[in-house]
């Protein structure tokens, strides 16, 4: 008989009908557009914030101790956490991988380099997607598909200079996700779909939000930031390399947002705005932990989720909410492409530094330390599942 893993209770977001409708309306968004002309700066603001909201929201679950009757957060398996000196040259890597890039598509064969660039983060998408899907199905059949595994071997990986052994284990999970991922992904491969390729983006760009490094304060958070600020202005005022690397991958690292132009026949025709996922993603790992910040100060004296007040998470989302319209509006009026980051960056730092010094909290909030050393306490077998009331 196959092994079974322990089942574990599931944990709640904080606002799941805001996360439920946040997933109706990337849905529905998508929908209208194939039915009506939607307008690209619509979709764009509407997909932005719900993959922002969606994301920041699965950074802080919550489960119930039966122990002792309190609240819990998730507990997570990522353990690196970023280091000041990782922030400061956070910016410094991605400029590097950025000018590569840049570098490859100019001098190599373009075909070939795109086709593997495609490859790969087509392959990224499908994961992300596997791990959204699993987590929709474990809430739906927790006990059925998600712990039965069907697959256990350990395999013996030969290198020239090295040998490792993999554990494989597979469960029944696994193949239902992937089989549904690989649908859209014979789509995109076949035809570049733009709905595909929003499926697959949206993933990554969840995943990202949720998944990302441990930033352990807001110190080093607010270091990344303004180092991505002005990465962000000089790659797109300073050069054409963001634009052009942009451009040029035909890969599911950006949202797509079609609309209708005329040709200078006055011939219509589908063009495309875009949307890059880490304009998303970066200030999303930033919301996220304003979140955990509401979460951390609060849960020990609180019995429901409900009661849990994520007033620091509105006002970081409020400002990101703010930068992207404010984006939009700058690249409508000048006709050209916005470093997003710009807009974005102080949105979402300055709102909750204002939110801090008008609750006149403004040394808690600096002090503050995300995820705090684990207690040798082991709670994962006194826990059950929760709901919102």
């Amino acid at each position: 008989m196959a092994p079974t893993q322990e089942f574990k209770p599931l944990t709640h977001f904080l606002r799941p009908q805001y996360v439920y409708l946040s997933l109706a309306s990337l849905v529905f968004i998508h929908v209208l557009t194939l039915i009506t002309e939607v307008p690209a700066g619509v979709q764009l603001v509407v997909q932005s914030l719900a993959c922002l909201y969606i994301g920041s929201m699965a950074t802080s679950k919550i489960k119930l101790n039966k122990q002792n009757n309190k609240l819990e957060k998730e507990e997570k398996q990522q353990e690196d956490k970023m280091t000041q000196k990782d922030a400061l040259q956070f910016p410094i890597y991605l400029s590097a991988y950025l000018f590569g890039l840049y570098l490859l598509l100019k001098y190599l064969d373009e075909a070939i380099l795109k086709t593997a660039i495609t490859l790969f983060f087509s392959a990224v998408g499908v994961l992300c997607l596997m791990g959204i899907i699993e987590d929709a199905i474990e809430r739906l059949f927790p006990i059925e598909y998600s712990t039965k595994i069907v697959i256990d071997k350990k395999i013996n990986l030969n290198l020239i200079l090295t040998s490792k052994d993999i554990d494989i284990k597979l469960t029944k999970l696994n193949f239902i996700s992937l089989l549904i991922s690989m649908l859209p992904l014979g789509i995109y491969l076949g035809s570049k779909n733009w709905i595909c390729n929003n499926l697959f983006g949206i993933a990554f760009t969840v995943s990202g939000v949720a998944n990302f490094t441990v930033i352990p304060n807001f110190k080093i958070a607010y270091l990344m930031l303004w180092g991505l600020f002005f990465y962000d202005i000089f790659w797109v005022y300073g050069t054409d390399v963001m634009v052009t690397v942009a451009k040029s991958i035909d890969a599911p690292i950006k949202l797509q947002f079609p609309f209708t132009a005329l040709d200078d026949d006055g011939n219509p025709f589908t063009k495309y705005s875009i949307l890059g996922l880490g304009d998303i993603v970066v200030p999303g790992i930033f919301v996220g932990m304003c979140l955990k910040y509401d979460v951390d100060r609060q849960i020990e004296n609180v019995k429901k989720i409900s009661e849990i007040n994520i007033t620091y998470f509105s006002w970081c989302f409020v400002g990101y909410a703010i930068g992207i319209v404010t984006t939009l509006a700058v690249m409508i009026l000048s006709g050209h492409a916005q470093p997003a980051l710009l807009f974005l960056v102080p949105g979402c730092t300055l709102s909750v530094l204002i939110k801090a010094y008008l609750d006149k909290s403004l040394p808690q909030f600096w002090a503050y330390e995300a995820e705090p050393e684990k207690s040798d306490v082991q709670t994962s077998s006194n826990t059950e599942p929760i709901k919102n009331k």
